[in-house]
């Protein structure tokens, strides 16, 4: 797939987290995105150039307040190689859809996984658990807020639905990048 085809699906991608009251996901995922990729550099490695758009920050011991004395000896005793330095640089439309389909399926499919695990501990710790059919949650300041967590299993079909779609994507966009 070609830069534009995935900017597209990961646009599409974020346009229905937004409709479906997910917005909350797709600014999460931006935000991450918008702060870019940090990676550490060895001063050996090569540094990007002068005209380099990525922001590079030297790291060393102490500057971070290492203070012991033995610290400080080790220190000196490294090579100049040891010097390390972050580099920020942005994500390719291939990385921005990756950490967009990681974090639905983090969001969205794993959280359904805790509520079962959740629902079958309950289950598991009542003498009746099969005849209970919801736990409320309250909040201890404010008795009247909470929420329910129902036990019926609504939407496991749908899930393991998006589940196999959001894996064939993740297969499709890594075939189609491998590809020249």
């Amino acid at each position: 797939m070609n830069e534009e085809s995935l900017s597209e699906i990961y646009l599409f991608l974020e346009e229905s987290l937004n409709q479906n009251q997910l917005s909350w996901l797709a600014e999460q995922v931006a935000e991450v995105i918008e702060k870019g990729n940090l990676t550490s550099v060895k001063l050996k490695d090569q540094l990007p150039s002068q005209d380099s758009q990525m922001n590079v920050f030297e790291y060393s011991p102490s500057s971070y307040g290492a203070g012991s004395s033995k610290f400080e000896e080790r220190s000196k005793l490294r090579k100049k190689s040891a010097t390390q330095y972050t580099k920020i640089s942005s994500y390719s439309p291939l990385e921005r859809l990756e950490k967009m389909i990681d974090a639905l399926e983090f969001a969205l499919l794993d959280s359904v996984d805790i509520k079962q695990e959740v629902i079958s501990f309950f289950r598991d710790q009542t003498q009746d658990g099969n005849n209970i059919q919801s736990i409320y949650f309250r909040s201890e300041v404010n008795r009247e807020e909470g929420y329910s967590v129902s036990f019926t299993d609504q939407g496991g079909e749908n899930i393991a639905t998006i589940r196999l779609l959001l894996k064939e994507l993740r297969r499709r966009v890594h075939q189609d990048a491998s590809q020249p």
